[in-house]
């Protein structure tokens, strides 16, 4: 079996497939720090379809990985990001 790792994880109202990227623009403080985190550490996180009507997450999600990583100087973050 695989190992098991501990991941942040990041609501979106999409999926992202294995394989697929993903251009995210991040503002809120709580998903910046979720992406200073996996870029200084394994570039690892998981991003969840989440469907805030409902307020109801799914059931599975994508590891993805941050392959690109661009801060600003106003603290925001510009992304690229590729399912695993």
């Amino acid at each position: 079996l695989g190992r098991v790792e501990e991941i942040g994880l990041f609501p979106l109202g999409l999926v992202l497939n294995p394989g697929a990227t993903l251009p995210l623009h991040i503002f809120e403080m709580r998903y910046r720090q979720l992406f200073n985190s996996a870029w200084d550490g394994n570039q690892k996180m998981g991003i969840v379809m989440y469907d805030k009507d409902k307020n109801q997450w799914a059931r599975v999600g994508t590891c993805a990985k941050v392959v690109r990583f661009q801060p600003l100087p106003d603290g925001r973050i510009l992304t690229v990001n590729e399912g695993e």
